[in-house]
């Protein structure tokens, strides 16, 4: 777990909220703080579902909704010349790309053992920062999935060009 603080805000937001550079990601929570406190629950609906026909792109594949579909919503909570107060969003690895991830690390771990790959961002008067974290499915003393998952984050800003610094 490594924590970052983005040192372009405005670069960082117009990549999150403007293009598709974060759309390999799941939303579990966002909270924005502008006039009022919004807060939008990533998790499916499976219920909202019932009923329809099993056709391809109707019922949703994850457990959480995906980070393309919400972006939009997200930006028009904060879209204007005022800048919100705060915002969290975690954000989950999709399924897909962890197993991508594996296949490239030296890691004994299988996409089984994994339960998420977690991006927190907090964003307030201080400033934004982002939170990695893992969890898993089974109790292992291995820690290379940390390493792994932090570089792989810091990988993201650098190829994106968001300048950023870590912090202790």
């Amino acid at each position: 777990m490594i924590g970052i603080e983005i040192t372009n805000i405005k670069l960082f937001m117009n990549m999150l909220l403007g293009t598709k550079s974060f759309d390999m990601f799941l939303l579990e929570e966002a909270t924005v703080v502008t006039y009022n406190t919004f807060t939008i629950d990533g998790h499916i609906n499976q219920e909202f579902y019932a009923g329809i026909d099993e056709i391809e792109g109707e019922t949703p594949s994850y457990e959480w909704s995906e980070w393309s579909d919400i972006r939009q919503i997200v930006f028009g909570l904060i879209k204007g010349k005022r800048t919100p107060l705060q915002m969290k969003i975690v954000f989950h690895l999709k399924p897909e790309w962890v197993n991508e991830l594996l296949l490239k690390s030296d890691t004994t771990l299988q996409s089984g053992d994994i339960r998420s790959l977690v991006l927190t961002l907090r964003y307030d008067h201080n400033g934004l920062k982002l939170v990695t974290a893992t969890s898993l499915n089974i109790f292992s003393l291995d820690k290379s999935l940390d390493k792994i998952w932090d570089q792989y984050c810091r990988q993201i800003l650098d190829q994106l060009q968001i300048p950023y610094e870590l912090l202790n």
